[in-house]
């Protein structure tokens, strides 16, 4: 029971610490900590928060904005994260792709109104309501 519980604390301090790096714009560190909140979700079988944290690095990828690695983290997911496939923030995460794809900004603000974006921290949550495509894909030309 200790170490199960000693994992279920470490959940608050991953989630914290991520919240603190999306708040403070420093996202390459947030990033980072979503991956450790990843591994340990991972280990305690909470799969739709796995999901959730999914969706988050691919919208905190979109914002750098890194549309190639946004798009490899979604598909990873897809082949490597149970029941990924089919969860809703699959689908949000596919219309927000597909928004950048089609370079669409209205299609990016319908994707906001997914069930998928309610469950997602506040942080990340503002930061994808401030995604446009034009910055993406400029950004995506320079390269």
């Amino acid at each position: 029971i200790r170490d199960a519980e000693r994992e279920h604390f470490s959940l608050d301090v991953f989630k914290a610490a991520c919240n603190y790096f999306v708040k403070n714009n420093m996202m390459d560190e947030a990033l980072r900590s979503f991956g450790l909140l990843a591994d340990a979700y991972i280990k305690v079988d909470q799969k739709n928060n796995l999901h959730r944290v999914v969706l988050s690095r691919v919208i905190l990828l979109l914002n750098k904005p890194d549309l190639v690695a946004a798009r490899k983290t979604h598909t990873d997911a897809m082949s490597n994260v149970e029941g990924y496939l089919l969860s809703d923030e699959s689908a949000a995460a596919d219309k927000l792709l597909d928004a950048f794809d089609h370079g669409d900004e209205d299609e990016l603000k319908a994707a906001f109104t997914l069930a998928a974006f309610s469950f997602i921290d506040n942080s990340v949550l503002r930061v994808a309501k401030s995604l446009t495509i034009t910055a993406v894909t400029q950004e995506s030309n320079l390269c």
